[in-house]
């Protein structure tokens, strides 16, 4: 008769074949939801930001800010962020701003004349809190030449590339992928150049903002690792990027704009999930193993 392996404890081998399989099947059924909440690249929210940018008295620049609510919500702690070049100006924080509400009464300014020639990128940032109480972002990239600037469509002589891997939603563990940076300075002279990156609700990024040297006709490499923080993302989401610095005393300034894939490929967690199978059947393998040569030795003695 054939003898049936006791296995651990009167476990068959079967017995565990199946309980690993079950093991398999919760390893691949168990995938984290996605947070809830819009994903990135959807609308954050009816908040609308608009600008106003005007010339003022002495060379300045002046912006006025209007947010309208067009909602059925209210939303809370509202705060402009406006960023050029080196400087920056940010607004008190507003309180709320009710349904079908503005907020019209911000205004900044920037003094050009004290600023060297060449081409800009104003970014206005909007962060406010929903009646949820989920913060949201929003962004404004207004360009403009200052007194001089390259001709329209030309491109600054240091040239950047931003490659963004796809964001594996259903990867093993958190939701991360990388942006990869390339960048070629085709200047006869070294430059400080600094990489902002702008990104939407549910997405972040280690360091947004990435600061590089790089010497006369000289390259570099970069990676920034990018998560998934809220939010299941459609096909694909947005990302803008500002690139600016300045040589001979001449501002530079460039957006990068584009899109980034999404794909849903639970191919980590499903190698895993293999993996604990067939280490579970090896093991039971070895102890069938042992036991038999056990059982033999103890037959001969």
């Amino acid at each position: 008769m054939k003898k049936i392996f006791d296995g651990f404890g009167g476990m068959t081998v079967t017995m565990m074949a199946g309980m690993a399989a079950a093991m398999l099947l919760l390893l691949i059924v168990a995938v984290p939801p996605a947070p809830a909440g819009p994903g990135p690249g959807t609308e954050a929210g009816p908040v609308k930001l608009i600008l106003k940018v005007n010339a003022g008295p002495s060379g300045r620049m002046l912006i006025e800010y209007e947010v309208r609510n067009t909602g059925a919500a209210p939303v809370y702690h509202l705060v402009v962020t406006t960023f050029l070049a080196r400087d920056a100006r940010r607004s008190d924080p507003y309180g709320q701003i009710a349904a079908g509400q503005a907020w019209t009464s911000y205004r900044c300014d920037f003094d050009l004349g004290a600023m060297i020639p060449g081409d800009y990128i104003m970014v206005s940032r909007l962060s406010y809190d929903d009646h949820a109480g989920k913060p949201h972002l929003l962004y404004d990239f207004h360009p403009f030449m200052n007194r001089t600037g390259l001709p329209t469509g030309e491109k600054p002589p240091l040239a950047v590339a931003v490659h963004a891997e796809p964001l594996n939603v259903k990867s093993l563990g958190e939701a991360t992928t990388k942006y990869k940076l390339s960048l070629v300075n085709n200047h006869k002279g070294p430059v400080q150049a600094v990489v902002s990156f702008y990104l939407p609700d549910g997405i972040t990024m280690d360091e947004t903002d990435r600061f590089y040297e790089l010497g006369p006709g000289g390259t570099q490499a970069d990676e920034a690792v990018v998560k998934l923080d809220a939010g299941l993302p459609p096909a694909r989401y947005p990302y803008r990027a500002v690139v600016w610095y300045d040589f001979n005393g001449v501002q530079f300034s460039r957006l990068l704009q584009d899109e980034a894939p999404v794909e849903a490929k639970p191919v980590l967690l499903i190698f895993f999930a293999v993996a604990v199978l067939v280490a579970a059947i090896a093991a039971a393998g070895g102890w069938l193993w042992w036991r038999r040569r056990r059982r033999g030795g103890n037959q001969e003695n």
